[in-house]
């Protein structure tokens, strides 16, 4: 556990950030997407694919998360997975989830959250930099978004719970101090949205990133009010 925790922090620390900061959010620039571009994402067995072969075809919903242990990043993704495959297909739009966990982990997490479109893993941080996302343990207030239904410390147990009785017992399965975000990018390198999450609690509604990408929007069996909730506070 504790080997495991050195090699992320030391990812997360060796890499410079390469995005010059204006306000909250980087500017994406089309020479730095470019370079994201040329970055290497891995699938579940390990088979290596750039950024730019996932979002050459069609406009594409980047999804990035912290780590898969964490309750709000299964939470989230749980519904994610609830987004119809035809109104993607019928609106050329491409889903992708991104972890920074390694590969092999991608599996489990997609069995317990039946997230059903692409999920890679940026294991060396490389995407994750570039796009200067945060680094924080903070997890925000779980009341703050639509997707997250336990409370801080419900999920404190429920993640340490998977933490002990995962395949990978205590795999940090990402790194905790690492924050996720979204993208919304076409294949002219047009950025239609770009998140920094600043807390766990912070991701884009899903609504929003529908929305914006023009994907019809969904109610969450959760949520009564899930369609009006679009744009973030």
């Amino acid at each position: 556990m504790e080997e495991n925790k050195k090699f992320f922090e030391q990812k997360a620390a060796t890499t410079e950030f390469v995005i010059n900061l204006d306000g909250d959010e980087p500017k994406l620039t089309t020479a730095r997407l470019k370079e994201i571009g040329e970055c290497v994402v891995y699938d579940e067995v390990g088979n290596r694919i750039t950024m730019s072969q996932l979002w050459s075809e069609f406009k594409t919903i980047f999804v990035f998360v912290r780590s898969f242990l964490c309750f709000t990043s299964k939470e989230y993704v749980e519904d994610l997975a609830m987004v119809p495959r035809e109104s993607l297909k019928q609106s050329q739009v491409r889903l992708v989830l991104i972890g920074c966990a390694h590969w092999k982990h991608i599996r489990e997490f997609r069995k317990l959250t039946k997230y059903p479109y692409m999920i890679f893993c940026d294991t060396d941080y490389d995407v994750y930099n570039r796009l200067g996302f945060h680094k924080s343990k903070d997890i925000g207030s779980p009341a703050n978004s639509p997707h997250i239904k336990s409370s801080s410390m419900g999920g404190f147990f429920s993640s340490l719970y998977r933490a002990v009785t995962s395949s990978s017992k205590f795999d940090y399965q990402g790194n905790f101090d690492q924050q996720g975000g979204s993208l919304i990018v076409s294949p002219d390198l047009t950025v239609h949205y770009f998140h920094s999450d600043k807390t766990a609690c912070d991701h884009t509604p899903i609504n929003t990133l529908l929305s914006i990408a023009g994907v019809p929007t969904i109610l969450f069996s959760h949520d009564k009010g899930s369609q009006s909730k679009v744009f973030n506070n």
